[in-house]
């Protein structure tokens, strides 16, 4: 249910608040300086009527089937869909521009070609959302975030970049705080329905130029495992050259998988030479 908030008009009488990643959930919000214990936070509102408390709630609540898909290349990752993250956000603190959003500069925003593909880094983004106190003022609290992405073409992956940075910050403020907390996932939702990862293709032996003889997905279609975060779940045939020339000449393998995967990649550019 709902509570009634008396609005007025905006006229300098806004407050600006911090809120670092979480402090929320642990009844600290930053504020000038001052630290506003969770008796006062029980008197903040976002613009739909929801105390702070109802508001995580909200976020965390069980989203359709849909919404949870499996990581590509990593059975046990769950994926969620940023358009239900933007739905949920426009239920919890109203629409995007009037009850939450973003900012970003311009010079925090690199986008660069490796090989045929584009890498965008968005170094940092500001989320925002309005909080309504008990007197009628209005409030705003600020989650600073980051996100990178990849693509064949600049735009798609600049916009990679914003959904990855907005998803990092709604993950601060609890949404669906259960999957990364690992109690809910794509194969949890609904009686466990989640669509699998597809299963690897079958593994012939190579002959990698080191002359070690190793058992790896064909070189092109080799998946790379998912420790390597910028890389992971990505196939060789993927990846920029200059990225698969330091993972096979530069990188230190520590692992069996590093192991694999550093063979594979000398593999691969022997087998396409620049």
């Amino acid at each position: 249910m709902t509570r009634p908030v008396k609005f007025q008009p905006w006229s300098g009488r806004g407050k600006s608040i911090h809120i670092c990643p979480c402090s929320a959930r642990r009844g600290r919000i930053s504020r000038g300086g001052q630290t506003m214990n969770a008796t006062l936070k029980s008197k903040l509102f976002t613009l739909m009527g929801l105390s702070l408390e109802e508001a995580i709630r909200k976020l965390d609540e069980e989203l359709p089937e849909d919404a949870y898909k499996p990581v590509p290349g990593a059975v046990e990752l769950t994926d969620i869909s940023p358009a239900h993250m933007r739905n949920v956000l426009n239920e919890v603190f109203g629409l995007c521009g009037l009850g939450w959003g973003y900012t970003f500069e311009a010079n925090d925003v690199n986008v660069e070609q490796e090989g045929n593909r584009y890498v965008a880094i968005l170094k940092r983004m500001v989320f925002w959302y309005k909080v309504v106190y008990e007197d009628g003022t209005l409030g705003t609290a600020t989650v600073e975030s980051t996100g990178a992405s990849e693509n064949f073409q600049p735009a798609y992956a600049l916009k990679g970049a914003i959904t990855s940075a907005l998803s990092n910050a709604a993950s601060n403020i609890g949404f669906q705080e259960s999957v990364y907390m690992g109690r809910r996932s794509h194969r949890t939702v609904n009686g466990g329905n989640g669509t699998p990862a597809p299963a690897p293709a079958p593994r012939p032996r190579l002959q990698p130029r080191t002359g070690e003889e190793a058992t790896v997905d064909d070189v092109d279609n080799f998946i790379v495992p998912t420790v390597f975060k910028k890389h992971g779940g990505m196939r060789l045939s993927e990846l920029p050259r200059k990225s698969l020339e330091w993972y096979a000449n530069e990188m230190e393998a520590t692992s069996e998988a590093a192991k694999a995967f550093q063979i594979a990649a000398r593999a691969y550019l022997a087998r396409h030479p620049a």
